[in-house]
């Protein structure tokens, strides 16, 4: 059930996640990379229009509806990490016009909360807010208590906006989604920061949307790649990124391509090398028409396009105002603001009471167990206080007076303060790129924080979290392939850095291994779910067919019933158990990259 217009104290029904990811007919993933014919790009406009905002916002028009997407108009996002590369030139007023809003997910650079308190009361009445089905309903509780009607889109569900005029939403675990706007038969993909990085993730979009006319997706890297040295490794990303966007052309087949979601740059004094490698949009444009069979079309904050008209000479004034606009030597770079050492350590303690208060104890004392490991201790130098100091979840933080601890990460107070203060903070961390570490040092602390991101998903360490269908599906591959994060022993990274969930460590799965793996999972997760659901009983003691996904994955595609439920039917030990979690949980922080 959708929650239709709620207005602000009507109860909302309890949902939980419902995704359905199916296996990926071999004919959706064998399709010729693009159409044979592409439609006429002079062809008459059709009955909609694009005006464009900014970064990841525009505002589609037809049939008396005017949605915007992700409005992020002004400010910094991620703790002073990123900034707009364009002024908006939407205007607080202009919202008077719209009627609904869409967020595709919870970063802020998509869902701005300082925007959305910006807009005029009276104007919020008159919007819908819609946003995917969760568990825990932050995104519309918050939406409602501004005043905004909303509107809570299921799972591959068509929701009707007006008479002709629909959309489809679709999730990407952990918290993405993307977008479909249909109207009398013309199709608009909006995918963000959704990770689309192989045939077998694009095809089980595709299942739901079939091809599109129109595709919008996100052109370069934003996240933490490396310390200062480690350009090649950039370097490699942005190339991975846009290899993204052939994989999607390819699949969706669109008529015409929007590179957007990466109008940014890294704004502070210390992640500002990380620009020096992104994807610019005129690299991104020159991209798409070299390498794909699809028209790219460029927009600058404020221009409109019909659907269907000949962008070519739009794209080149859009293209020379963004040339200026990508001259960082005249933007301004945000500098940090000290926090105290007793601020710190008050932060740590309400941090480890309030992870303690949602996680098991039981849990997370296995997980520390070797050879887990998790929750170790991990020490910071700050940069801007010239002292080191430790954290762990037995003592929070503390100062290393003696020096006898080497600092496995260096950061300013200000970005320490950020990570203890929010659950997100970790995630945050990880995408404005305000730190310095190694390889290892950057798994332990990644082993140490992403609890914190994984709350802030609605999912925590219990027992209940290993029925997550979803959450399970998407974490399973991590069994068998090869993990980003654990490159080859003889790897050689200059100034020590990988970049564990995020892509750093670029590795090209062929596409037979990506289906026979989703054919796999399809089967295991199908399997579970009926043993769980028959037992009745969403506790550890049902979990063993999950928790013994190695089995299933090291097997055929033939695997045999029997062998299955003989498999379900063998004892699981605690240790096995959050082993198998552990796995599962190192996909958690965020995935722009």
């Amino acid at each position: 059930m959708s929650l239709q217009h709620s207005t602000r104290g009507t109860p909302r029904p309890s949902l939980t996640t419902g995704g359905h990811m199916g296996f990926v007919h071999e004919s959706v993933l064998s399709a010729p990379e693009a159409r044979p014919t592409v439609r006429s790009a002079t062809r008459t406009a059709t009955p909609l229009r694009i005006r464009w905002v900014n970064h990841a916002s525009y505002v589609p028009t037809a049939r008396d509806v005017r949605l915007i997407t992700d409005p992020w108009l002004f400010g910094s996002a991620f703790n002073n990490g990123w900034d707009l590369i364009s002024e908006a030139k939407f205007s607080l007023d202009d919202f008077r016009e719209i009627t609904h809003i869409w967020f595709s997910h919870e970063h802020p650079d998509h869902f701005a909360p300082p925007v959305l308190k910006a807009i005029d009361p009276t104007v919020r009445a008159n919007i819908t807010v819609l946003f995917q089905e969760t568990n825990d309903h932050n995104v519309l509780d918050f939406c409602d208590a501004l005043g905004f009607k909303v509107q809570e889109l299921r799972n591959h569900r068509w929701h009707a906006l007006a008479p002709g005029l629909r959309v489809l939403c679709g999730k990407v675990p952990f918290y993405d989604s993307w977008l479909l706007v249909e109207t009398r038969g013309l199709k608009i993909l909006n995918t963000n920061d959704c990770v689309v990085d192989g045939e077998a993730i694009a095809g089980d979009i595709v299942r739901h949307t079939g091809t599109v006319d129109v595709l919008l997706t996100q052109f370069s890297y934003a996240n933490w790649i490396g310390n200062p040295d480690d350009r090649e490794l950039r370097e490699e990303s942005a190339h991975e990124k846009l290899e993204r966007v052939k994989i999607q052309v390819s699949t969706f087949r669109p008529t015409f391509t929007v590179p957007f979601a990466s109008f940014v740059y890294f704004s502070h004094e210390e992640n500002r090398y990380l620009n020096d490698a992104i994807n610019t949009i005129d690299r991104a444009h020159n991209f798409i028409r070299r390498e794909t069979n699809t028209t790219p079309v460029v927009l600058h904050p404020g221009d409109e396009w019909d659907i269907g008209c000949d962008p070519a000479r739009q794209n080149a004034t859009a293209l020379d105002a963004y040339r200026r606009d990508y001259d960082l030597a005249a933007k301004p770079f945000r500098k940090t603001s000290s926090v105290s050492l007793e601020e710190l350590c008050r932060l740590s303690q309400a941090y480890v009471a309030r992870i303690k208060s949602k996680n098991s104890a039981l849990l997370m004392a296995l997980l520390a167990l070797p050879p887990l490991r998790h929750f170790e201790t991990v020490t910071f130098q700050l940069t801007d206080l010239d002292r080191v100091l430790a954290f762990d979840f037995k003592r929070a933080l503390r100062v290393v007076e003696d020096g006898s601890a080497a600092a496995q990460m260096s950061l300013s107070s200000e970005s320490l303060a950020f990570l203890l203060k929010f659950d997100w903070g970790y995630d945050t961390l990880m995408v404005n790129g305000r730190f310095r570490t190694s390889p290892r040092d950057y798994k332990r602390a990644m082993k140490t924080f992403y609890i914190g991101p994984l709350n802030n998903t609605g999912r925590y360490l219990h027992p209940r979290t290993l029925v997550d269908r979803d959450f399970v599906l998407r974490a399973l591959p991590k069994f068998r392939l090869s993990s980003p994060w654990e490159p080859p022993e003889d790897r050689v990274f200059r100034g020590g850095v990988e970049n564990a969930n995020y892509g750093v460590v670029l590795q090209e799965n062929r596409v037979s291994q990506e289906r026979g793996h989703h054919a796999h999972l399809h089967r295991l997760s199908g399997f579970c779910h009926r043993h769980l659901v028959r037992r009745r009983l969403p506790s550890l003691a049902c979990a063993p067919p999950i928790l013994r996904a190695r089995f299933f994955l090291r097997g055929t595609v033939r695997t045999t019933r029997s062998s299955r439920e003989k498999a379900a039917r063998s004892p699981s030990l605690f240790h096995h158990v959050a082993h198998n979690l552990i796995q599962a949980m190192d996909w958690v922080p965020s995935h722009r990259g």
